[in-house]
C-alpha cells in the first residue's frame, strides 16, 4: 500500500510539475493555451529585433517573471520554442529564411500573449557579378536581389596570388527587398593577370565575400609615355600621366624654369602599365616648370604652367 502511494505520488508529480512550468507552452495550432489554461491575447507586449538573417531577439513587456515563445513558419510547424525562461529577451532561431510567426507571452502577474510576424532576409543576395575591360581599366558590376543591413561592399583584388588588398568601397542600401545594380572602375591597373571580389560588410561588421568567376588580363601596353599633364595651366594640383611598356625603375623629377630639380614625385620600380600621380604645388610660386620621366631605357619631359 506505501509503495502503491509512493508511485502515485511521483506519477502526480511528473504530471503537475510540467503544467507548472509552462509560461505557457505554446503548440502553435493553439497559441497561448496549455494544460494550465489559456492566456488572453495583448496586443503590442511583443517586440523583436534581427540578430542576422536567422536568429531573432523576443522581448515581452509587462513582466518580470518568465517567459515563453515559440516560432512558426508558414505551415503552422513550430520550428523553435523556449517553453520557460527567465532571460527576456530571449532568442528564437529560424531553420532558413523565411517568413514565420512568433507567438510569445506570460503567465504572471496575469496570463497574457501576443503574436507577430517577421520575414527573415538573405543578409545580401547577389543576382549577379561581371567585369569588363577596357585597356587598363576594369569595371565590376553586380546585382543583389535582397539586402540586410547593408552598409557596403569592399573591392579587393589580388594579381597573381600575390595577396588581397583592398582598392575601393561601394555604399550599400540598408534593408531592402528591391533589385539594386552598383559599379566599380578600377582604373590604371598595372599590366598582369588578376582576380576580383567583394567583401560584403553588415552595420554591425560582419561579412561575407563574393568572388568573381572570370579571370581579368591585363595586356601591357606597346611603349614608353609621358603624357600632358591637366589641368594645365593648374592651380595648385595637376594630374601627371605615364606609360611603361616592362617592369622597370622609375623616376619622375619637377625642375624650374632654370633647370633646377625640386622635387622628385616618383623613385621606385614599377610593373608594366598606366599610372597617374598628383603633383601638388601649393609651395611653389606661379611660373614654368618642367616635369621629366626616366627609366632604364626611356626618358621624356614636358612644360606645365603654374598659375595662381
Amino acid at each position: 500500500m506505501k509503495t502503491t502511494f509512493i508511485l502515485l505520488t511521483i506519477a502526480i508529480s511528473l504530471i503537475i510539475i510540467p503544467i507548472l512550468l509552462s509560461e505557457p507552452s505554446f503548440n502553435g495550432s493553439s497559441p497561448g493555451c496549455s494544460g494550465s489554461g489559456c492566456h488572453t491575447f495583448s496586443d503590442g507586449i511583443v517586440s523583436f529585433s534581427l540578430i542576422d538573417s536567422l536568429n531573432i531577439e523576443v522581448t515581452v513587456s509587462g513582466t518580470t517573471s518568465k517567459v515563453a515563445g515559440e516560432l512558426v513558419d508558414n505551415n503552422g510547424n513550430v520550428v523553435d520554442v523556449i517553453n520557460s525562461t527567465t532571460s527576456n529577451p530571449f532568442i528564437l532561431t529560424a531553420p532558413t529564411p523565411g517568413v514565420y510567426l512568433i507567438n510569445a507571452g506570460y503567465k504572471n502577474p496575469s496570463r497574457k500573449w501576443d503574436s507577430t510576424t517577421v520575414t527573415l532576409t538573405v543578409p545580401v543576395e547577389l543576382s549577379g557579378f561581371s567585369a569588363s575591360v577596357n585597356e587598363n581599366d576594369v569595371t565590376l558590376f553586380w546585382q543583389t536581389a535582397t539586402e540586410l543591413n547593408n552598409s557596403g561592399f569592399d573591392v579587393e583584388r589580388n594579381r597573381k596570388n600575390e595577396g588581397w588588398e583592398k582598392v575601393g568601397f561601394v555604399s550599400g542600401n540598408g534593408t531592402t527587398t528591391e533589385i539594386h545594380s552598383y559599379t566599380f572602375a578600377d582604373k590604371n591597373v598595372p599590366a598582369g593577370t588578376y582576380n576580383y571580389r567583394i567583401k560584403q560588410i553588415d552595420y554591425n561588421g560582419t561579412n561575407e565575400y563574393f568572388e568573381l568567376e572570370q579571370v581579368i588580363e591585363i595586356n601591357p601596353p606597346g611603349k614608353f609615355a609621358l603624357l600632358q599633364n591637366y589641368p594645365n595651366p593648374f592651380n595648385p594640383s595637376t594630374t601627371i600621366q605615364f606609360v611603361i611598356p616592362e617592369k622597370s625603375n622609375v623616376v619622375i623629377t619637377i625642375f624650374n624654369s632654370i633647370g633646377e630639380d625640386v622635387l622628385t614625385l616618383v623613385n621606385e620600380e614599377k610593373a608594366a602599365g598606366s599610372y597617374e600621380i598628383n603633383f601638388n604645388a601649393s609651395g611653389f610660386t606661379s611660373g614654368i616648370y618642367y616635369y621629366k620621366l626616366q627609366t632604364d631605357n626611356f626618358a621624356q619631359t614636358k612644360k606645365m604652367i603654374l598659375m595662381k
